[in-house]
């Protein structure tokens, strides 16, 4: 069966109402490195200038000097936390592997080479996905719809995951056909029901 083939645009058109569909793009690495980036600079901004404050101040203006840094610093957890509890944030992996049965003559044993696209929920809330895809080079996605039948859409609870694979071989074809040839930089994408990407770190493939 062939996989079908989209712009990027229009996956993420169909599925959003606004017309930025850019704000769907969801990086976790990213999210979490900007919210530990502020703790990190709060920290030194602290330990760098709280000594030579305290220096030349009376105790009162020390103890409301504390109790502010306790505030800022008390302010930036709880916004990590409602951070933490309201955002989505579905990981992506993708690699290449093999699935498994019992050997002949009860099962298949090992299977040919795989693309293993793996979605993992390490948020704190409950996430409806509904697609899955590789993203190209050329800003198209390929999909195959009938791998996702029966398994998709799903909820992924909060600290589970949910593992899908292409044949190497099937997508090799399908890539070959759209004219792609030599080595390719591929993502896996999982879509939710509301629109937005969750995407994989570059992965190589041979065409």
């Amino acid at each position: 069966m062939r996989a079908s083939y989209h712009r990027t645009e229009k996956v993420a058109s169909r599925n959003a109402s606004s017309p930025r569909d850019d704000r769907y793009e969801f990086d976790v690495d990213a999210e979490l490195s900007y919210y530990r980036h502020i703790e990190t600079t709060l920290q030194e901004v602290i330990n760098m200038t709280l000594p030579e404050i305290i220096s030349g101040m009376k105790p009162s203006e020390i103890i409301t000097a504390c109790v502010a840094v306790y505030g800022a610093i008390l302010a930036t957890y709880t916004q990590l936390k409602q951070w933490k509890q309201s955002t989505p944030r579905i990981r992506v992996r993708i690699s290449h592997g093999f699935t498994t049965s019992e050997p002949p003559p009860y099962g298949t044993g090992m299977s040919d080479p795989m693309i293993i696209l793996e979605a993992l929920n390490i948020g704190m809330r409950s996430i409806w996905l509904s697609s899955f895809y590789i993203g190209l080079p050329d800003k198209t996605v390929m999909i195959f719809p009938y791998l996702a039948q029966g398994k998709l859409p799903c909820e992924l609870p909060s600290e589970k995951s949910l593992t899908l694979w292409v044949g190497h071989k099937e997508a090799v074809q399908q890539l070959k056909a759209k004219g792609f040839t030599g080595k390719l930089k591929i993502r896996g994408i999982y879509g939710d029901q509301v629109g937005r990407r969750y995407k994989s770190k570059g992965f190589t493939i041979e065409v």
